[in-house]
């Protein structure tokens, strides 16, 4: 019930705002968006030092040992916002 409540207090505040505090929180989340994409594919460029980027490729189900190169691109104006491209042994 808790979590229903924590909702019903968010729709009340958000039915409470006018057209900019919508827009300016839409802003801020796709700024916010944007820094996370830039985040993850720093991670994936340099991905031999970072523990996470390791990981993901691993869950990703790819051996270490075979990737000599990954690059991460940002994409805009398409549904992905980050492409990874490999380069194997």
């Amino acid at each position: 019930m808790g979590v229903f409540n924590s909702f019903i207090n968010i729709l009340k505040i958000i039915y409470k705002m006018d057209g900019n505090d919508l827009i300016r929180i839409g802003s801020e989340t796709a700024k916010g968006g944007f820094a996370n994409e830039r985040a993850i594919a720093e991670k994936f460029n340099n991905w031999e030092q970072d523990k996470k980027a390791k990981k993901w490729l691993t869950i990703m189900g790819y051996t270490l040992k075979e990737i000599e190169k990954v690059e991460a691109v940002i994409l805009h104006g398409y549904k992905t916002d980050v492409q990874i491209k490999f380069t194997w042994l």
